[in-house]
């Protein structure tokens, strides 16, 4: 391995060995707490603009699917995957497999990143680099190859509008369900429309700022990456949705959207919540859930108007994880019921929603 060496934009740096493809990159810092689920990870759109952190020191050592999510209208083939491509700027852990085990995968961690145009470094302190994570809200990073100049720019993603890079530019449809439901594509992960699917849903999904909303019987805002402020461009479209008074939920990225076409305030959090074992509280009926998360900004409940109420709340910061209008089927969540990658604890969610279509 090639020396390689991960600089912060506190000053601090870290060395470590190449990893990837050979290249430097930029993006901001962020860690998951996940054990599992790296392949959903990387293939996650939320995740474009970001530089991926791995809590768990072992990576890798049930290697990697060959990236095929080719359609046959029915639903996305590989679920192992959540988009048709790789979205991390790159990626930071401590030890990487060399070798895997795994029925169905074909890739070992090292060959897949090469694959797909993605720079990592390995053999970094990854405990103490989390601690300035946290330490420090949006800490960028840069991952410089042996040989390269460090005196390049830092790149934020928080300044650019990452959603309209992740969206499909033209509608989709899967499934031959008899219940119509239209996601408005954020960055829209596999499994929610395999789920849905599933669930006996035809789903119609369209790009994130379409002026025309498409006949259904309900509709979804999905996930997806960066600064929902930046995304106004859909707030008409997700207003004009809601005056239809069909049943709405937004998850993740559509959450936070659908707070700010209510006209709540949507913030930055200290600590950003990723990974598969975030444990939120029903505040209706007091049950508590390990949940699927990976966001860095969350609503502020004070910016909540009297027709709204908090339905679920973070156990470890008490922030919002969970809004639901008091009387209209309309309901956003922080965390994600499709749970790919992570616990199933809230699938019920997806099933009560499908549920309330007449």
């Amino acid at each position: 391995m090639t020396k390689s060496k991960l600089i912060l934009s506190n000053g601090m740096s870290f060395e470590g060995d190449s990893i990837g493809e050979d290249k430097d990159i930029s993006g901001e810092l962020v860690f998951t707490t996940g054990m599992v689920g790296y392949p959903q990870s990387f293939t996650d759109p939320s995740y474009h603009g970001q530089t991926l952190v791995f809590s768990f020191p072992l990576i890798g050592n049930y290697g990697l699917p060959h990236i095929d999510l080719m359609t046959d209208g029915s639903h996305l083939k590989n679920e192992g995957m959540e988009s048709f491509k790789s979205w991390i700027n790159g990626v930071v852990l401590s030890s990487p497999s060399s070798n895997f085990s795994h029925y169905n995968y074909k890739h070992k961690l090292d060959e897949w990143l090469k694959m797909n145009s993605i720079s990592g470094i390995c053999n970094v302190d990854t405990r103490e680099l989390i601690h300035q994570i946290r330490d420090n809200s949006g800490l960028l990073g840069r991952i410089v190859k042996s040989g390269s100049t460090e005196n390049s720019e830092f790149f934020n993603p928080h300044n650019k509008n990452l959603v309209k890079e992740v969206s499909t530019k033209s509608s989709m449809s899967f499934g031959s369900g008899s219940k119509k439901v239209c996601v408005i594509d954020f960055g829209v992960k596999g499994a929610i429309i395999n789920k849905l699917v599933k669930l006996g849903c035809t789903v119609n999904v369209i790009p994130w700022n379409s002026t025309d909303i498409p006949k259904a019987d309900a509709y979804l805002l999905s996930n997806g990456p960066g600064n929902p402020n930046l995304a106004n461009e859909s707030i008409p479209l997700i207003k004009n949705i809601l005056e239809l008074k069909k049943p709405t939920l937004g998850i993740c990225l559509g959450h936070q959207l659908l707070a700010l076409a209510i006209g709540a305030n949507v913030e930055r959090l200290q600590h950003g919540h990723r990974g598969y074992n975030h444990p939120v509280i029903d505040t209706f009926s007091k049950r508590g859930y390990i949940t699927s998360q990976n966001h860095g900004y969350h609503v502020k409940e004070d910016t909540l108007s009297k027709d709204w109420q908090v339905s679920f709340r973070n156990v470890n910061d008490g922030s919002v994880e969970g809004i639901k209008h008091t009387h209209l089927p309309f309901e956003g969540v922080q965390f994600h019921p499709e749970a790919s990658g992570g616990p199933n604890d809230c699938q019920w969610i997806l099933e009560d929603f499908v549920e309330r279509i007449s």
